[in-house]
C-alpha cells in the first residue's frame, strides 16, 4: 500500500508539474500573441496613415514587419496554438504594403511617362522650330502656344510624389520658338521703323524746305544728303518679310520737290542780288562825281545789298558777296575822288587867292582873265560842294568885286573925261569941220588928227592926272 501511495504521489506531482508547465507555456503563448497582435495592429495603424509619398516609411515598416515575421517564425511551443489572427494581420499588412508599393510604382511610372513625353515634345518642337524661319508666322505662333500649354501642363501636374520635372528640352524648344518670334518681331519693327523714319524724314524735309529762307547752301545740301540717304535706305531695303514702301517713296518725292523749289528760290534770290549789284554798278558809273548825296544813297543801297548777300553762304554766294564788296569799294573810291577833288579845289582857291591878293589890276582885261579863272573854279566849287574852299572863294569874290568896282568906276571917269573932251573938241569945229585953235595953244586951224596928236602929247605930260592917263583909257576901251 505504501508503495502504491508513493506511486500515486509521484503521479500526482507529475501531473501538477505538467499542469504548471502547461499554464506557464500557455501564459507565455498568450503574452506573445498579445504582444504580436499589438505590434501588428500598431503596424496597421501606421500603415493606414501612410500614402505613396511615404514610401520610405512604408519600406522601413516592411523591414520591421519582416523582422517581426522572422521572430514569429522562430517562436516554438509544444502546445497547439492558433496564430491565425496574427497570421492574418501579417497577410493584411503585406497586402496593404504591396498595394502602396503598387500605387507608388504606378504613380512613378505615370510621372516617368509624363517626363518622357515632355522630353519627346521638347525634342520634336526643337526640330520643328529649326525648320522654320521668320516668315512662318502661324507655325511660330502655334508652336509658342503648344509649348506654352505643355509647360503649363507640367506646372499643373499633380501627384502625391515629388515630380520635379526636367524641363530642359521643353525650355530649349520654347527659347528657340521665342527667339524665332523675337526675330520676326524685330524684323517687323525694322520694317516699321524704316517706314516711320522715311515718313518722318519726308515730312520734316517738306516742312523745313518750305520754311527755310535758302540762305545756307550747306543746310540745303545737308537736307538733300539726308533725303538721298533715306531714299537709298528704302531702295536697298531687303527683308524675308513682305513690305511696301511706295507711300514713303512718294513722300520722299514730294520732299524732293520742296527741296528743288527751295534751291530754285535760293537761285532766284541770288540772281536778283546779282542783278541789283549790276544795276548799282551801272548807277555808280553813271552818277556824276559831284553828286555826293546820290553816291551816298547808292552806298546805302550797297550796304543793304551787302546785308542781303551776307545772309547767303556757300556756292555762288561767295562770288556774289565779293562782287558786292568790290562794288562798295568802288563807291568808296568814287567818294574819295570827290573828297580829293574838293581838296584840290580848295588848294586851287588858295593858290588863286594867294596869286591875286596883292595884285594891282590895271585894266578890266587883266581882271577878266582872273575872273574867268574864278568863275570856272567857283562853278566847280559849287558843283562839287567844296565847302572847305568857301573862305577862299568869298575872299576872291570880294577881291575881284572890289577891283571890278574900282576899274569900272575908273572907266566911267575916263569916259566922262573923254566925253567932256569930245564936247570941247566939237565946240572948236567950224562949219567945215576944221578945228579952231580957240583956247588951244595954237591960233590956227588944225586937222582932227593933228589935234588928237596934240592932246596925246599933253596927256603924256600930265602923268599926275590918272583920268588922263592913256594906259588907263586904253584899259576901259577908249581911244584918246
Amino acid at each position: 500500500m505504501g508503495q502504491y501511495d508513493d506511486g500515486y504521489e509521484n503521479a500526482l506531482d507529475h501531473l501538477n508539474s505538467l499542469e504548471s508547465r502547461y499554464n506557464t507555456e500557455k501564459n507565455r503563448i498568450n503574452n506573445y500573441q498579445d504582444s504580436l497582435r499589438s505590434s501588428l495592429e500598431g503596424y496597421a495603424d501606421q500603415l493606414g496613415n501612410y500614402g505613396i509619398q511615404d514610401i520610405d516609411q512604408v519600406n522601413n515598416l516592411s523591414r520591421s514587419l519582416d523582422r517581426r515575421r522572422q521572430r514569429f517564425s522562430e517562436f516554438d511551443t509544444p502546445l497547439s496554438t492558433d496564430f491565425s489572427y496574427s497570421s492574418g494581420l501579417f497577410d493584411q499588412l503585406d497586402t496593404d504594403i504591396n498595394n502602396l508599393r503598387d500605387q507608388y510604382n504606378t504613380e512613378q511610372n505615370r510621372i516617368s511617362d509624363f517626363q518622357n513625353s515632355l522630353n519627346q515634345s521638347g525634342a520634336d518642337w526643337s526640330t520643328a522650330v529649326s525648320g522654320l524661319d521668320i516668315t512662318d508666322a502661324d507655325q511660330i505662333a502655334q508652336l509658342n502656344r503648344d509649348i506654352g500649354q505643355r509647360l503649363s501642363d507640367a506646372g499643373n501636374f499633380t501627384s502625391e510624389l515629388d515630380t520635379n520635372f526636367d524641363l530642359t528640352a521643353l525650355n530649349q524648344a520654347m527659347r528657340s520658338a521665342t527667339d524665332l518670334q523675337s526675330a520676326r518681331d524685330a524684323e517687323l519693327a525694322r520694317i516699321a521703323n524704316a517706314e516711320a523714319s522715311a515718313m518722318d524724314t519726308a515730312n520734316w524735309l517738306s516742312t523745313s524746305a518750305g520754311a527755310n529762307q535758302g540762305y545756307s547752301l550747306s543746310q540745303i545740301n545737308a537736307m538733300q544728303d539726308r533725303l538721298d540717304r533715306q531714299r537709298a535706305d528704302l531702295t536697298r531695303f531687303d527683308s524675308l518679310l513682305d513690305f511696301n514702301y511706295s507711300d514713303e517713296l512718294a513722300g520722299l518725292d514730294s520732299a524732293q520737290a520742296s527741296l528743288d523749289e527751295l534751291s530754285g528760290r535760293r537761285s532766284n534770290q541770288i540772281n536778283n542780288l546779282y542783278a541789283d549789284q549790276g544795276n548799282l554798278l551801272a548807277q555808280i558809273n553813271s552818277t556824276d562825281l559831284s553828286n555826293e548825296s546820290g553816291l551816298r544813297d547808292l552806298q546805302a543801297q550797297i550796304r543793304q545789298l551787302q546785308a542781303q548777300g551776307n545772309a547767303f553762304t556757300g556756292g555762288r554766294a561767295g562770288d556774289l558777296n565779293s562782287q558786292i564788296s568790290d562794288l562798295y569799294n568802288q563807291s568808296s573810291d568814287k567818294l574819295q575822288q570827290l573828297y580829293n577833288r574838293r581838296s584840290d579845289l580848295e588848294a586851287q582857291a588858295q593858290d588863286l587867292l594867294s596869286a591875286n591878293r596883292d595884285t594891282e589890276f590895271l585894266d578890266l582885261d587883266q581882271l577878266a582873265a582872273v575872273e574867268d579863272q574864278f568863275n570856272t573854279l567857283n562853278s566847280q566849287v559849287s558843283q562839287y560842294s567844296a565847302s572847305a574852299a568857301g573862305d577862299e572863294i568869298s575872299q576872291l569874290q570880294a577881291l575881284l568885286g572890289q577891283n571890278r568896282s574900282r576899274l569900272e568906276q575908273d572907266a566911267a571917269n575916263v569916259a566922262a573925261a573923254q566925253n567932256s573932251a569930245a564936247s570941247e573938241i566939237t565946240s572948236q569945229l567950224d562949219g567945215s569941220g576944221n578945228i579952231i585953235s580957240g583956247n588951244l595953244p595954237f591960233n590956227e586951224f588944225l586937222t582932227e588928227e593933228e589935234y588928237l596928236a596934240l592932246m596925246r602929247q599933253q596927256q603924256e605930260d600930265e602923268d599926275t592926272n590918272p583920268f588922263l592917263n592913256p594906259t588907263f583909257a586904253a584899259s576901259v576901251g577908249i581911244r584918246v
